[in-house]
């Protein structure tokens, strides 16, 4: 295959990887080759308190491994190597000093997420029989809880001598909701570096040696997560580059860091990156009809579609760098996705900007498993995730679903067999090794396609397919797509809901909508998702639509949880609102159908005047009290507006009788009052 020119200088640096094969393969192996003493290369760009720029060399960085190590020792001195100490903090240079410092002290760090609230916490430090905890969290556990400012006040310990533990600990949620613990060792962890080996075979731009450029990585990406872990904190320190981190994960604290520091590299879940386009397109939008055309075609020429001459101005480098200089300005050369499905569309835009954005797979369970590299943006909008990394082997794993037309061997489970996957459990305290079947591949559980190039696309879940009548699959994330981009849609899901007695699926469509929409605004997204959703072909149409009064809940790689909606939804759960409601036919028998749409409009009227909600987030057989917390107080309110509007009087024995906006919809039918 053609090469680069500079592929040999790109092998040469990442082959100091195989150094690692020459030794015991730990995580103090990784350590010592990461964070040498004598390296006063920048680590970690970050700002202070004062929002002033600091920097750490790696060999200070080292040091004060040490020093933290020393002084967390006296902490933990009483209790048995090997234990486990849980770590949550949120990124930042500090997460990694504590994490080096845990393991140097002969820990093995439980990686938490530091949104966790406390009820959270205590359940993932019972599941693992953790010893202690480091963080910033203000209770009082039963537990040891050290806090960060409590463990640096301490004086260092220079007769500390090291102890090194070999175990690391992540938690996931699954597909369950429940927390699973998946532990990773050295070996591990050194494999994982080593999958890089293949890497300047596909591409320059992802790693390479200082003569080419400096490499400057965004950390905005969670490290108790593994693809910030993996892909921004392990390789990036063990090939000696720069951690970048910002402010805050507030969009200018972002762009302002990456402008001025001119980060290279930014690694991020496909929320970030639909953010990203969004801001690029309303950016252009305010400044009138000329700068969005301007955006289009700028998007459309530099993903191939359309010619210099189409393009007119902007095709000029300048018209490019107006608009880059607005987000992550003008240094990114390599972007990756992860962790979740990415539209189409954020593709193209992100792409279209000159940001190259690859998508990427992996799992906890196994690791970083692959990356689409090409340079070829073609390849690019396509959403493969590339071809396996070293020493990885997918395979695919053809499906029957009951129900389905056929079976397809290009479409199926994707399986994965690496050096490099989770070495075991924990459960309870108990250590339960990986399960893996008879040829050690790995069982993703996510549908996975193959082309005739070798490249890989993730379809989504397997427990997630959905099954039409006609037997076709139905992928969530397609369906999705098509309704993401609705002006107000906050967040949204599509799964597939039994109905009852019967193993059909409906397609649901659940909405998230912005927290200050009002009815107007609201009324809007109505018509436009039932415009959408009649405009689109048949397979992607969607046949119940809701509302979901809360936020929708969220994993920790930023996916909603399906399942979660699924099951309060085959659950009749009453925070969701039926909004294509009007459509289907009323339950009103005997009633002429036009007067029971008046009275209905009514009395959602009066309902959201007196709760003070707005009228999308009741639904008719919703609860005063229950659902949508009133009380007795504004129940009276709420008779006295029913009497004035509909002209009655309250008999004294329906008094607290009627709790929904249906139950007083059928007594004002009955009293033909309307």
């Amino acid at each position: 295959m053609a090469l680069y020119p500079e592929y040999q200088q790109v092998q040469a640096f990442v082959d100091h990887t195989k150094d690692l094969f020459t030794t015991n393969m730990t995580i103090q192996d990784i350590f010592e080759m990461s964070f040498k003493t004598n390296d006063y290369k920048t680590v970690f760009i970050y700002l202070n308190n004062k929002k002033r720029v600091e920097r750490l060399s790696y060999a200070d960085a080292r040091s004060k491994i040490y020093n933290i190590a020393s002084k967390l020792h006296k902490f933990l001195y009483a209790i048995p190597k090997g234990k486990i100490v849980g770590l949550k903090l949120r990124t930042s240079p500090l997460w990694i000093l504590f994490y080096y410092a845990i393991l140097m002290c002969g820990y093995k760090p439980l990686l938490l997420d530091p949104k966790h609230d406390v009820n959270q916490t205590i359940k993932i430090i019972k599941k693992a029989d953790a010893v202690a905890l480091i963080s910033n969290d203000n209770f009082n556990y039963q537990f040891l809880n050290m806090n960060v400012e409590e463990i640096l006040d301490q004086r260092s310990d220079y007769s500390f001598m090291e102890s090194w533990e070999n175990e690391i600990i992540f938690t996931t949620s699954g597909t369950t909701g429940e927390p699973k613990l998946v532990v990773f060792d050295g070996n591990a962890l050194c494999h994982q570096i080593n999958a890089a080996l293949i890497l300047p075979e596909r591409s320059k731009d992802i790693i390479y040696p200082p003569t080419m450029g400096e490499l400057k990585v965004l950390c905005m990406l969670p490290f108790y997560h593994i693809f910030g872990f993996m892909a921004n904190f392990l390789w990036y320190t063990f090939f000696n580059k720069t951690l970048v981190f910002p402010y805050s994960l507030a969009p200018n604290d972002i762009y302002s860091i990456a402008q001025r520091q001119k980060v290279t590299h930014i690694y991020s879940v496909p929320l970030f990156w639909d953010n990203i386009a969004r801001a690029a397109y309303r950016s252009s939008a305010l400044e009138g009809p000329n700068h969005l055309d301007t955006l289009n075609k700028l998007v459309l020429y530099n993903t191939g579609r359309i010619s210099k001459a189409d393009a007119g101005n902007a095709a000029y480098r300048f018209t490019l760098t107006n608009l880059q200089n607005k987000i992550l300005g003008t240094s990114i050369r390599f972007a990756i996705t992860g962790g979740s499905f990415i539209y189409q569309k954020t593709l193209h835009m992100i792409n279209g900007l000159n940001y190259p954005l690859h998508n990427g797979y992996g799992m906890t369970e196994i690791g970083v498993t692959s990356v689409e590299t090409s340079d070829d943006v073609f390849k690019r909008l396509k959403g493969s995730i590339g071809k396996p990394l070293y020493g990885v082997e997918y395979k695919i794993l053809p499906i029957n679903i009951e129900g389905a037309k056929k079976k397809d061997d290009n479409v199926g489970e994707l399986l994965v067999r690496s050096p490099f996957l989770h070495v075991k459990t924990i459960e309870d305290g108990k250590e339960i090794p990986a399960i893996l079947d008879e040829e050690g591949y790995y069982h993703t559980g996510d549908l996975a396609k193959i082309d005739k190039t070798g490249r890989y696309y993730i379809k989504g879940r397997v427990k997630e397919l959905i099954i039409s009548p006609s037997g076709e699959n139905i992928y969530p994330e397609e369906i999705e797509e098509k309704f993401h981009d609705i002006e107000n849609i906050a967040n949204l899901c599509v799964v597939g809901v039994k109905k009852s007695s019967s193993d059909v699926e409906d397609v649901a469509l659940v909405i998230e909508v912005n927290a200050n929409i009002d009815d107007a605004l609201f009324s809007k997204v109505k018509k436009d998702i039932l415009e959408r959703n009649r405009s689109i072909g048949l397979k992607y149409r969607v046949n119940k639509i809701f509302v979901y009064r809360d936020k929708l809940p969220i994993s920790s790689n930023r996916k909603v949880k399906r399942y979660e909606i699924k099951n309060l939804l085959e659950n009749k759960d009453r925070r969701f609102v039926n909004i294509n409601r009007d459509e289907e036919p009323l339950n009103y028998e005997g009633y002429d159908e036009n007067k029971v749409k008046q009275v209905l409009i009514k009395m959602r009227q009066i309902f959201s005047k007196v709760l003070l909600l707005p009228v999308y987030k009741l639904s008719d057989d919703g609860h005063w009290i229950d659902d949508f917390g009133g009380d007795s107080m504004s129940y009276i309110a709420l008779v006295h507006e029913i009497e004035d509007n509909f002209h009655i009087e309250f008999e004294d024995e329906n008094y607290g009788k009627f709790t929904c906006i249906r139950d007083f919809t059928l007594y004002l039918l009955k009293k033909n009052k309307f």
